[in-house]
Order: structure tokens, then C-alpha cells, then sequence
């Protein structure tokens, strides 16, 4: 009975060197719920679309109606930036958003990155697309 659980012992401490050689020879990404081996990964990309809604204030044509703009497109510093020109423009007038997806795409996986729930103010909105930016970059960073 000793024998087999020193046995035991011996194959699970190889198992376990074994996968943490595996593990720190690879570039792992951590995301909330699992991780991801980069050195596998052959395609990566970036996704996302939000529409930022407002109470137009300077058209008198439309003054007081509902008015929005769509972005689609990649996470990078280009698309983040015409978000933010978007909200600090209409900032005392936001309403919200809606179509909130951002993701990173890796091969076939896809991992969601968190759009905020509660809409506090045009500042909530501008932290959760610089968290966005954040995460492309970070995975980029990665690669």
C-alpha cells in the first residue's frame, strides 16, 4: 500500500513539473475563466460595436430628439478615440449606449470583454472603451 501511493506520489510530481515546464516555456493570456496558450493561437483579432445615444442640444433641427452613432470596428487607438471625440461632445447629454460587444478573437475562441451595467455618467462610458483598448493591447503586447 506504501508502495503504490509513493508511486502515486512520484507520477503526479512529474505530471505537475511536466506541465509547469510546458506552461513557462508558452505565453499563457489569462482572462476571467480560463487561459489561453498564445503559442497555439494563429489568428487574432479584435471586435467591437457600440452605438452612444444623446438629447441633441445644437441642431435646431433636431433639437431634443434622440440622436446616435454607430462604431464598428477593431479595438485599436483610432476607433477608441472617435468613440471618446463622440461621447466628450455630447457628454452633458448622453443617454447610454446599446449593441455593446467587444471582444478579443483568438482562432475560433472568442473571449467577451465587459460592457458596464449601470450608465452613471459619460465617464463610465469612457473608462469601459479604455478598458477595452487596454485588453487588445495587452494581448497584443503578447504576441
Amino acid at each position: 500500500m506504501m508502495n503504490k501511493l509513493l508511486r502515486l506520489a512520484c507520477y503526479s510530481a512529474i505530471a505537475l513539473i511536466a506541465v509547469g515546464c510546458g506552461r513557462s516555456s508558452s505565453n499563457w493570456y489569462a482572462f476571467d475563466g480560463g487561459m489561453v496558450n498564445l503559442s497555439k493561437v494563429t489568428n487574432v483579432s479584435t471586435s467591437m460595436k457600440i452605438t452612444i445615444i444623446w438629447i441633441e442640444t445644437k441642431d435646431l433641427q433636431n433639437l431634443g430628439k434622440k440622436q446616435s452613432q454607430e462604431f464598428e470596428g477593431p479595438i485599436n487607438k483610432k476607433n477608441i478615440s472617435d468613440i471618446k471625440k463622440c461621447i466628450r461632445e455630447h457628454s452633458k447629454t448622453i443617454q447610454g449606449y446599446s449593441d455593446c460587444l467587444a471582444s478579443l478573437n483568438l482562432d475560433s475562441f472568442t473571449i467577451r470583454l465587459p460592457c458596464v451595467e449601470k450608465f452613471d455618467s459619460s465617464q463610465d462610458l469612457e473608462r469601459m472603451i479604455d478598458a477595452w483598448l487596454a485588453a487588445a493591447s495587452d494581448l497584443f503586447d503578447r504576441l
